[in-house]
């Protein structure tokens, strides 16, 4: 099997088989779907990650890889699935508070831990029902919301500095 028959299920959006990034370093990456078209570095979390967009044509559009020393640490969907997705995944293993301003919404972070992912939610002020996923992203398989802890997530309320 290849790099890409791997990722098939993330990025063609098929979620409910997806079961969290592979071991594999961001040149595998690269090996498999050529050079990328960006490349930076960035806060991932707490602490500084590569970053590299890969674009492709599929349903996710391609792939936004995150790396440290080299390794691959999480995958992001450059367009996001629609929301119908969350409906074949089951209830989150946990939901964190946002990270992100979204107009008009809150957005939580829904964690799917044997899936490795997390879906950043965005829920109209004074409406109960999710209206888009607005980010999705997965890392390994992890069993409890503290592992998808300050390598991966950063709550806004701690990006806020006041004067």
């Amino acid at each position: 099997m290849t790099l890409k028959d791997d990722l098939a299920p993330f990025l063609e959006g098929r979620l409910a088989g997806w079961h969290g990034v592979p071991e594999l370093r961001l040149g595998d990456v690269e090996a498999a779907f050529g050079p990328p078209a960006e490349r930076s570095t960035v806060e991932l979390g707490y602490y500084p990650a590569e970053r590299a967009v890969f674009p492709l044509p599929v349903p996710s559009g391609g792939i936004i890889v995150y790396a440290r020393a080299g390794a691959v640490v999480m995958i992001e969907a450059i367009v996001p699935p629609p929301v119908t997705v969350l409906a074949t995944l089951g209830e989150p293993t946990a939901i964190v508070p946002h990270e992100i301003l979204v107009p008009g919404a809150y957005a939580p972070v829904y964690l799917y831990g044997p899936r490795g992912l997390a879906l950043t939610v965005a829920i109209p002020f004074g409406s109960q029902a999710p209206r888009e996923i607005v980010h999705c992203r997965t890392v390994r398989p992890f069993a409890t919301a503290q592992e998808f802890g300050p390598d991966y997530y950063k709550p806004f309320e701690d990006r806020v500095h006041f004067a």
